[in-house]
């Protein structure tokens, strides 16, 4: 197995992991992109999307991330997010309510619903689907 490095995830509520790690997967702003021990200093967008984390021991671990910012250097990746869910804990009912509010505000009518903000929570609500495995 490779030699790890640290991983840090952090939304506004707090550090939401923190781990040594082998392998991290990234849904980057211009495409996917993977880290590894010893990689070059990095800067990228991250954007909506699934997270894949592979663990020391070889566990592998998924999180349900939105929009924010990963940053590498001296085998340590900070990830930045407005947040970040673990699959394992995503309650899927939360996120099917999440989906059928987002669906029905896009296909209103109604001017004074900011069909960009519904098509952002659509996204975010089948991305946490994904991620859960439903």
């Amino acid at each position: 197995m490779s030699e790890p490095f640290t991983l840090k995830i952090i939304a506004p509520s707090g550090v939401i992991y923190e781990n040594e790690v082998v392998s991290v997967s990234v849904p980057g702003s211009e495409g996917r992109f993977q880290i590894l021990r010893n990689h070059a200093p990095f800067l990228s967008g991250v954007k909506i999307g699934e997270l894949d984390v592979v663990e020391k021991d070889g566990k592998k671990r998924r999180f349900a991330v939105t929009n924010g910012f990963s940053h590498v250097e001296n085998n340590t990746m900070v990830l930045l997010t407005d947040s970040a869910e673990p699959g394992e804990i995503i309650d899927v009912e939360r996120a099917k309510a999440a989906l059928k509010r987002a669906e029905e505000r896009i296909q209103a009518k109604d001017r004074s619903i900011d069909v960009e903000r519904a098509r952002l929570a659509l996204a975010r609500a089948l991305n946490r689907l994904k991620v859960a495995g439903s």
